[in-house]
């Protein structure tokens, strides 16, 4: 079997930390920057949505939103500016505005 033939195995979609990532055989080298505003999946459909931020002390707040449906993958980024990130403790994040 060639690589083109090779079949990869389906990425899970209800990963939400980086111990579980771990779990998995998921490499992290250094620290994780990005922070989990909130993920949901549906396994049986086939789809995962999730947005994460990258708080920038002083200056506001990267957002990232990916979208997976099936083998389609889709994502966008905005800057918030003056947003913060507030640690919800459940291992989520809320952005907040001043």
């Amino acid at each position: 079997m060639d690589k083109k033939e090779e079949k990869k195995e389906e990425r899970p979609l209800d990963t939400t930390t980086n111990e579980q990532a771990r779990e998995r055989g998921v490499e992290i080298v250094g620290h994780q920057l990005w922070r989990t505003v909130v993920k949901a999946w549906d396994k049986k459909a086939g789809w995962m949505k999730s947005t994460k931020a990258l708080e920038i002390p002083g200056l506001g707040v990267l957002v990232q939103v990916t979208t997976k449906e099936g083998s389609s993958l889709a994502e966008a980024t905005c800057f918030v500016i003056g947003a913060t990130l507030q640690d919800m403790g459940d291992g989520t994040y809320s952005i907040t505005r001043p």
